[in-house]
């Protein structure tokens, strides 16, 4: 039977870096953090994410007035414009997990975004649906939200 890890924790309380610390200490699966990007005086002006097998990354999200000449924006939400490929790349990622049947399958994070159906929100349902072992982060205010929304009934909480 499957099992879904649900990383847990207010804002900037250290979900990601508890992911890619399970990640290293499991050893197996893949899937892919989402970091914050800063410029020289240390603003946060984005997001990027980073597949945790091979450590490559993509710039996802710009906030508003850092955004790139050729930026591929998909949608926009609060500050932040969102690149369209970005998200396919990070689905790709996780849709080989679950071809290569090679679980767990990590996705940082599941946010407001997705409980409006968009951003990871298709991929985690394919992932819940194919029973494939996965480890999600989510801030405590989304928790019971996502769990509704995904009708996720059995999981364990790993608080940060």
């Amino acid at each position: 039977t499957m099992t879904v890890h649900i990383i847990t924790g207010a804002i900037d309380a250290g979900k990601t870096t508890r992911m890619r610390l399970l990640y290293e200490q499991i050893k197996k699966g893949d899937g892919l953090v989402a970091e914050k990007i800063r410029n020289g005086s240390q603003q946060l002006t984005g997001y990027k994410i980073t597949r945790l097998s091979t450590g490559e990354s993509r710039p996802l999200a710009y906030k508003t007035g850092f955004v790139p000449a050729d930026w591929d924006e998909i949608f926009e939400i609060g500050p932040f414009r969102f690149s369209g490929s970005a998200f396919q790349w990070g689905v790709s990622i996780v849709e080989d997990v679950i071809k290569t049947c090679r679980g767990p399958a990590f996705i940082d994070e599941i946010g407001p975004l997705e409980l409006q159906g968009h951003g990871w929100a298709d991929v985690l349902e394919r992932v819940l649906d194919t029973g494939t072992d996965l480890y999600f982060t989510v801030r405590r205010q989304c928790l019971e939200n996502a769990l509704a929304t995904f009708n996720i009934r059995q999981y364990r909480l790993i608080e940060v």
